[in-house]
């Protein structure tokens, strides 16, 4: 309590006011009550804060008499509250109670966008309503609040407008323990449930990736293993009907010979083809990323070679392939996409019916100059309401473990990723066309070409290096008219070239247990430099990654197998021949350790 003067002076102070005040009875009487009080605001000389309310009656001679309550602790609880519903006013959660039957009692927090229709208008707007009306459409809330209305507590999850929702229910009792009422607490969860699918989709892509490279990986050592192969059986055929050639008189019995070298010798030319397609494959993730300007018709056409054969039971092949300009890409990359597209479409078109069905390839240069290609099916076409979605991870419409609905996404990703854009066009019962533009590669800096060695036919001293005798002893007869030693391995190229360096070239197998290719040139690095320039690589493809980007990084010439023997002779001839030095020099260092190797091939 307090009395002041007619002029606003204090002339008597309760106890209780002074010690709100922080400041004593005898300091308090005589001062202004405007210079203790800002509004409802004490400022007391310990630095705290007090608010107060007022309340004052007039007594006699002016002066009035003033009754101060302390209400800092309610401002604390309204300040409390404000941050609080703040909190929940941009917070996916929703906070209500109802009474014991069902109505509303309260409801604070932000109004979740999938619950809008049927809490519109939120907050007052739903006081006093049954929740059996406001949320009858969703009959997992209904349900719930039935049974803590019933004692029970709840906790359910539900979809509602596209929104993920966690709800629990608690009922609320009195002091007998009887239900008069629950509260309710709802959580939009729906960011917490896209961020677990784009964790499910990245570790179903990490596996689709790894799966990839395993088969990539196994694909590289067949196609490996079939070109070894081949390249002893064209080289002996080529001779073999050199050989008949030859001869004379050529008697119809000899003619029919030679006849059926040939055809034996196109047989081997459909399987390299198959298996240089098949080494595509084997390519290891880094050539994903590679980009560089590529020639794009090129790459339709082995993916259309490809998938020739699936083709051919599913539907009639048209291809109308022109003119296309360079586009900055990888060819692995680019090879995935149209055989991702090439691969949907046959599995759009119904079986059994091939002579009704067509799957038309088509590319051109628009009039921007970009790229254009067109993968076109008759198949059974797609509905308006999938055809959005049909570029998104994981949607597909094809029955359960016939795919991970990833083919097209990432078609979209490589593209996109390279400037281009890819669209789709599709109806019900009327087919799919899918089309990719890509914008063409920059033009190209002239560059000085190096001048190279022109073929001759000079003897050569030559080193063969190759772990399989059969292509060892095919390619060495080729040679025949060269001064040829032959080294079945790695190793033994090392000690041969240990004694003898003056090898005019050395034509070394890339894949070979123990001492790979690889590990033979590196070796030779800082020894006899010089030596390098002479390695003529073969490879019936390099299974590792190591191997492949070795044979990026190298300028030396390569052959892959199997190799043409024309081909064969003019890259001999295209390698300088080696300054004559006194053979019994020998190179002086340690052998190599066959456990740093791991370009192994198995015997």
């Amino acid at each position: 309590m307090c009395l002041l003067d007619d002029e606003g002076r204090c002339t008597a102070v309760s106890a209780e006011l002074a010690a709100l005040f922080g400041i004593p009875v005898r300091d308090l009487v005589g001062r202004p009550w405007d210079r203790l009080v800002d509004g409802d605001e004490v400022r007391r000389p310990d630095g705290t804060t007090r608010w107060i309310e007022v309340t004052s009656a007039p007594v006699s001679g002016g002066a009035r008499l003033c009754a101060v309550k302390d209400v800092t602790a309610q401002r604390h609880v309204r300040e409390t509250d404000t941050r609080l519903r703040r909190v929940l006013a941009h917070a996916p959660l929703l906070l209500f109670a109802l009474d014991e039957e069902g109505r509303f009692t309260a409801i604070e927090g932000r109004d979740p966008e999938g619950l809008s229709q049927a809490l519109s208008p939120a907050g007052t707007g739903v006081i006093g309503r049954s929740v059996f009306d406001v949320w009858a459409e969703i009959e997992d809330v209904v349900g719930s609040c039935r049974r803590a209305l019933a004692g029970a507590e709840q906790a359910s999850s539900f979809t509602w407008h596209g929104h993920h929702v966690d709800a629990s229910f608690e009922p609320i009792r009195d002091g007998q323990g009887r239900v008069i009422g629950l509260v309710g607490v709802m959580l939009d969860v729906t960011g917490q449930k896209q961020l677990d699918l784009a964790i499910q989709r990245w570790e179903a892509r990490m596996v689709e990736s790894e799966r990839l490279a395993v088969l990539g990986s196994l694909a590289g050592g067949i196609a490996h293993q079939i070109n070894d192969a081949l390249t002893a059986t064209r080289l002996s055929l080529g001779r073999l009907i050199s050989f008949e050639l030859a001869q004379t008189p050529i008697t119809p019995v000899r003619q029919h010979r030679i006849e059926l070298l040939q055809d034996a010798r196109e047989g081997v030319s459909r399987v390299e083809h198959i298996t240089r397609e098949l080494r595509t494959f084997s390519q290891s993730e880094s050539d994903l990323s590679a980009t560089g300007p590529v020639d794009l018709r090129s790459i339709v056409d082995a993916a259309v070679n490809l998938a020739a054969h699936e083709i051919r039971h599913s539907a009639r092949l048209e291809c109308d392939l022109r003119g296309l300009p360079p586009v900055v890409g990888g060819e692995q990359a680019l090879r995935q996409v149209f055989l991702n597209l090439l691969i949907n479409a046959i599995q759009a078109m119904p079986e059994g019916t091939a002579d009704r069905n067509t799957i038309r390839v088509s590319c051109w240069t628009d009039e921007l100059g970009n790229a254009l290609v067109e993968v076109a099916d008759t198949g059974k076409g797609i509905s308006p309401q999938d055809l959005g979605r049909i570029f998104e991870p994981f949607f597909t419409t094809k029955p359960p473990g016939e795919g991970l609905g990833l083919g097209l996404s990432v078609c979209r990703d490589i593209v996109n990723g390279l400037g281009g854009h890819i669209s789709a066009e599709s109806a019900p019962g009327r087919g799919t066309v899918v089309r990719v533009v890509l914008p063409p590669a920059p033009p190209a800096e002239e560059t000085m070409a190096k001048p190279r060695a022109q073929a001759g036919s000079e003897r050569r001293r030559i080193l063969i290096v190759d772990d399989d005798r059969p292509v060892a002893a095919a390619v060495a007869l080729e040679l025949e008219d060269h001064d040829v030693v032959v080294a079945g391995s790695g190793r033994e190229a090392f000690e041969i070239l240990r004694r003898d360096p003056a090898f005019d070239v050395v034509l070394c197998d890339v894949m070979m247990p123990e001492l790979s290719g690889v590990d033979l040139y590196n070796w030779l690095r800082p020894i006899e430099p010089q030596m390098l320039e002479r390695f003529v690589f073969m490879t019936g493809g390099a299974f590792t990654a190591r191997a492949e980007q070795f044979l990026r990084d190298i300028p030396n010439p390569r052959l892959d197998k199997p190799f043409h023997p024309d081909d064969l002779r003019r890259v001999i001839a295209s390698v300088a021949p080696a300054i004559r030095t006194d053979p019994s020099i020998s190179i002086r260092t340690r052998p190599p350790s066959v456990t740093d190797h791991d370009d192994r091939a198995p015997h």
